[in-house]
């Protein structure tokens, strides 16, 4: 029986898990600084001990609207492939190690052909209910532009915001905790 170790997180109501062996490192979540011309889904940037790090937020990644941070939120610290990324998650649950056979084909919705484009790469059965994998070589990467995607795609890039996503709803004090 083959299995291997997945970091099971919650994003709003939903368990996702990602591929544990990507996972460099879990921090707070620290402020960000927006920055221009990064794909939409990008929030911010932060200075990870001189290393600029992008920081993803997984609702404008899917094409949804973005939801407020908050102070116990996290970034997962990813690398793909030698690309060094964050993604930024409410609770980080456990590592677990899933086997195959507790991997199921995630939901084809009466559709033949599976979208190339799809960043759920299946669906984990946990003795607490499921969890979401994500396809990392998907979810870290995208064409240079959205014209590239299919017309057929239904989760297209974002467009950049006229504001920074990285807008927090928080007091003064707060934001200094941030900081």
């Amino acid at each position: 029986m083959v299995s291997l170790p997945y970091l099971l997180f919650r994003w709003h109501k939903s368990v996702f898990a990602v591929d544990a062996l990507a996972v460099r490192e879990i921090i707070r979540l620290p402020e960000l600084t927006p920055i221009e011309e990064a794909p939409g889904f990008f929030v911010g940037v932060v200075d990870l001990r001189g290393r600029i790090l992008p920081v993803m937020d997984l609702d404008l990644r899917f094409g949804r609207a973005q939801r407020p941070y908050h102070l116990q939120d996290h970034i997962v610290v990813l690398e793909w492939q030698q690309t060094l990324m964050g993604l930024i998650v409410h609770d980080v649950l456990d590592v677990r190690d899933i086997a195959a056979q507790e991997i199921a084909p995630k939901p084809s919705y009466g559709k033949v052909t599976e979208r190339e484009s799809s960043f759920i790469a299946g669906m984990a059965k946990l003795d607490q209910g499921l969890a979401m994998l994500l396809h990392l070589e998907r979810l870290l990467s995208w064409p240079d532009n959205a014209n590239a995607l299919s017309t057929q795609d239904a989760t297209p890039l974002p467009v950049q915001p006229a504001e920074p996503a990285a807008m927090l709803t928080c007091t003064p004090e707060e934001t200094a905790l941030f900081r």
